[in-house]
C-alpha cells in the first residue's frame, strides 16, 4: 500500500479549514486611544481603602503599618483596577528606595514546643 502524496496548501479553502487550534469566535484586541495616566505617588498614598482590615486607612498609612498588605492588594483585588495600580505605584517606590518587606512563609510554621505537654 502506497502513501498518499502531500496535498498542495493552495488547494485548501482557508475559510472552511477547521482545526483544533482555531478559536471558537473572532479574536479582537481593542486598545484605548492612549494609555491611562499613571497616578502620582502622592495620589496613590492619599487613596482611602473601602474594605478589609484597613478600612478607612489611606494607602500611605498602610505602607507604614504593613506594606505586605499592599502586596496582597496588588495580587488579589480584581474589581478595582485603579486601586491596584495605585498600590503598585507605592510598591515600586518602596523597591526603588531599597526598602525590603518580610515575606510570609507559604505554609504555616508550627511551634513544636507549644505542642508538648
Amino acid at each position: 500500500m502506497r502513501a498518499q502524496p502531500p496535498m498542495d496548501r493552495r488547494a485548501f479553502d482557508p475559510d472552511n479549514e477547521l482545526r483544533a487550534s482555531t478559536p471558537t469566535g473572532p479574536v479582537e484586541v481593542r486598545r484605548g486611544a492612549r494609555p491611562e495616566r499613571m497616578p502620582t505617588l502622592r495620589e496613590a498614598r492619599e487613596t482611602t481603602l473601602e474594605f478589609g482590615r484597613y478600612h478607612g486607612y489611606t494607602l500611605g498609612e498602610v505602607e507604614l503599618l504593613e506594606p505586605n498588605y499592599l502586596d496582597w492588594v496588588s495580587r488579589t483585588i480584581t474589581r478595582d483596577r485603579e486601586l491596584v495600580t495605585k498600590a503598585r505605584v507605592i510598591l515600586a517606590d518602596l523597591e526603588d528606595r531599597g526598602l525590603s518587606r518580610k515575606n510570609r512563609p507559604a505554609e504555616p510554621e508550627f511551634d513544636t514546643r507549644a505542642a508538648a505537654g
